[in-house]
């Protein structure tokens, strides 16, 4: 079950998770290239487990579309979905560091790495690779 692989996640000195948004590449310059991707993602906030799809990574952060409205500079855990293994999740804490609306409706994040946990730095090469 999902839950257990957080263990408490309510005390977890975490609020929610997520990740990190689209850029204009004429507007920022970001140190690590974005990646293009498709990834479930889940997160606990509000006392409601929530999800997303990572739309796009980095060696830095991600972004992540959801209906979800995360307050900025939140840390929360991503719970995300791990490669080619059914129903196996890694936990990456994140920061919530832009968050993106459409009219009324919540439609993405971007989200700061406080940590680079081996599992992410590997999907992160999953999708480099041809």
């Amino acid at each position: 079950m999902l839950i257990e692989l957080l263990g408490d996640p309510f005390n977890s000195g975490f609020n929610a998770i997520l990740i990190i948004s689209p850029y204009d590449k004429g507007m920022e310059k970001r140190e690590y290239e974005r990646i293009s991707a498709d990834v479930r993602v889940y997160f606990i906030y509000n006392n409601a487990m929530c999800s997303g799809k990572i739309k796009n990574l980095s060696k830095n952060g991600m972004y992540v579309e959801t209906e979800t409205c995360l307050p900025l500079q939140s840390r929360i855990d991503a719970l995300i979905s791990m490669i080619n293994v059914k129903d196996d999740y890694f936990k990456v804490p994140v920061k919530v560091a832009r968050a993106d609306r459409k009219s009324t409706i919540h439609h993405g994040a971007g989200v700061m790495l406080l940590k680079r946990p081996q599992h992410y730095m590997k999907l992160l090469e999953s999708f480099r690779s041809p």
